[in-house]
């Protein structure tokens, strides 16, 4: 099922949020850069969480000052962090959506296809460029709690938050990174190189994201993942509904 809401008009050109619903998962994002807005799951009590963080204010999106859900090269992003803000087009199918952006000299493609449990992004362009999106996840649902307690694994190995974050930090990546919060809900990215990794260091509360809440250090945790054309991130709920009850 596919919900199209008007947002506003920038640039002479209307802003939507196009929302496809599987019946377990939903996925939104904005024609205006391609820009991932929600990712709602079900936890292990069957209820749904979102789980990505977006602004609360969607002007924001026009200069999107913390990348939230942002389209961007992967391999210059931590020198020249420009967003692709394009306005695209968007053509959705029936477990997914499709957004086209293209001009005499310019060709960019972001399909987002949700297949079983798998979010796939995958990323088709003319230009010499590595697409990837700024992800920040936090798993307990709009920000209940900062991701302290939510456990990474990069290669098995627990991610400190508290080491130096700058801005992204390089994470060379053998096997894979995984997410998971008591609740249920683990997000697991498998078949990747490498990954950059921040847990909000860079947010100063002047910015207010999910139910208009301040973005601050720990508010979620920012993943750009470098890999090939196609990126898979994977929901497993642990746990799931005791039906005996």
């Amino acid at each position: 099922m596919l919900e199209v809401r008007f947002v506003y008009e920038y640039n002479g050109k209307p802003v939507n949020e196009y929302t496809i619903d599987t019946g377990k998962y939903k996925l939104s994002a904005l024609n205006l850069g391609a820009t991932l807005t929600k990712i709602i799951v079900p936890n292990k009590q069957d209820k749904l969480e979102s789980i990505l963080l977006r602004y609360h204010d969607y002007k924001l999106y026009r200069e999107n000052p913390y990348y939230l859900g942002a389209l961007v090269d992967v391999n210059n992003f931590r020198k020249n962090k420009k967003i692709y803000n394009y306005h695209f087009n968007c053509t959705p199918l029936e477990n997914g959506l499709v957004f086209t952006y293209q001009t005499e000299t310019k060709f960019i493609q972001v399909v987002y296809l949700i297949i079983d449990d798998k979010l796939i992004i995958n990323y088709e362009t003319n230009l010499k460029i590595h697409f990837g999106h700024v992800l920040f996840f936090n798993l307990s649902g709009n920000v209940k709690e900062d991701i302290i307690n939510q456990f990474c694994l990069i290669d098995n190995n627990q991610l400190d938050y508290t080491q130096r974050f700058k801005f992204f930090k390089h994470f060379p990546i053998m096997n894979s990174v995984e997410l998971t919060h008591e609740n249920g809900i683990s997000l697991i990215i498998n078949n990747i190189t490498d990954a950059y990794l921040n847990p909000g260091t860079y947010f100063r509360q002047k910015h207010l994201v999910n139910l208009g809440k301040k973005a601050k250090k720990y508010s979620g945790l920012g993943f750009l993942i470098k890999g090939g054309q196609t990126v898979e991130y994977s929901f497993e709920i642990k746990g799931g509904i005791d039906e005996s009850i």
